[in-house]
C-alpha cells in the first residue's frame, strides 16, 4: 500500500472512529433514553455514563497525534469491550455487534498505523 493510501485509509478510519465515539459520549452525557435504560440495566451508577462519555472523548482525541494514536486505540479498545460484555452479561447479545464492529476498526487502525505493514 503506498503512503497516500494508507494516510487516507488512516484518516476515514480516524473519521469514522471519531463520529462514532463523540456521538455516542453525547448521547451519554445529555440522558438519552436508550443509554439511561441500558445503564441501569446492567447496573451501573449513573455517574459511571459520564466517566465512560470523558474517556470515549479522551480516546477519541488521542487517535489523532501519531504518536498518542496506540493509547487513544488502547482505551477505547478496552471500553468497547467491557460494553460488548455488558451486552451479553444483560442477555443483550445482539446489541454486542456493533461494539465488536468498532473494536475491528480500531484494529484495523492500530494495524494501518504500525511502520512497515503491507496490504496486498
Amino acid at each position: 500500500m503506498n503512503s497516500k493510501r494508507k494516510t487516507f485509509a488512516i484518516r476515514v478510519l480516524m473519521g469514522l472512529l471519531l463520529y462514532n465515539f463523540v456521538a455516542l459520549a453525547a448521547m451519554q452525557m445529555f440522558g438519552y433514553s436508550h443509554f439511561m435504560d441500558a445503564f441501569h440495566r446492567f447496573g451501573y451508577p449513573d455517574w459511571t455514563r459520564f466517566f465512560l462519555a470523558a474517556v470515549e472523548i479522551a480516546g477519541s482525541a488521542l487517535l489523532f497525534g501519531p504518536k498518542t494514536r496506540p493509547y487513544g486505540v488502547g482505551a477505547l479498545a478496552v471500553l468497547v469491550i467491557g460494553a460488548a460484555i455488558s451486552f451479553v452479561t444483560a442477555g443483550l447479545t445482539f446489541a454486542a455487534v456493533p461494539a465488536l464492529a468498532l473494536l475491528g476498526l480500531l484494529c484495523a487502525l492500530a494495524w494501518l498505523g504500525q511502520p512497515g505493514n503491507r496490504l496486498a
